[in-house]
């Protein structure tokens, strides 16, 4: 069911997964009478239903951020101490240590300029997770010897 409903074997394993955990959490609290089975079923498939609107609304927000993105890459005129054009948006692309996650982070709390807290709710996650992956992505483009005035850039919008 899991398969047909998130239509990948690897997804349906690990929502099946979470469900498992989730319905042996519940065991000691709160569990409707009837069949084990069923219930087990139904906490799967409530997991499944989480799962898919989680991946459509970083869907929805991967699209607003090229969108975004695009309009803001017209709009870049940044250059480094060598006199090259430069903009956040093209080091954050360049960074291949990055992920797609990390990638949406940080375009939209740098480029966008969104609150933590509207990234955190667009998303699904906690501002804790926000602030801690702009960290993540920082030290990364560090890493990857991004300019000098990339770095000032970051720095005055944090």
């Amino acid at each position: 069911m899991l398969v047909r409903l998130l239509g990948d074997r690897d997804a349906a394993e690990d929502v099946f997964h979470e469900g498992l955990l989730r319905s042996l959490a519940l065991v000691d609290g709160e569990r409707a009478a009837g069949s084990p089975e069923a219930w087990l079923f139904t906490v799967c498939r409530r997991c499944g239903l989480d799962a898919l609107r989680r991946v459509r609304r970083e869907q929805q927000a991967i699209a607003a951020l090229t969108i975004a993105a695009e309009v803001l890459d017209e709009d870049a005129d940044g250059v480094d101490d060598c006199g090259r054009g430069v903009s956040i948006a093209e080091e954050i692309r360049r960074c291949q240590s990055l992920t797609l996650r990390q990638r949406l982070i940080a375009e939209t709390a740098w480029l966008q300029r969104a609150p933590h807290a509207q990234i955190a709710l667009s998303l699904g996650i906690t501002r804790g997770t926000v602030k801690s992956t702009l960290a993540e992505v920082k030290r990364r483009l560090r890493q990857s010897n991004y300019s000098r005035r990339t770095e000032l850039a970051l720095s005055k919008q944090l």
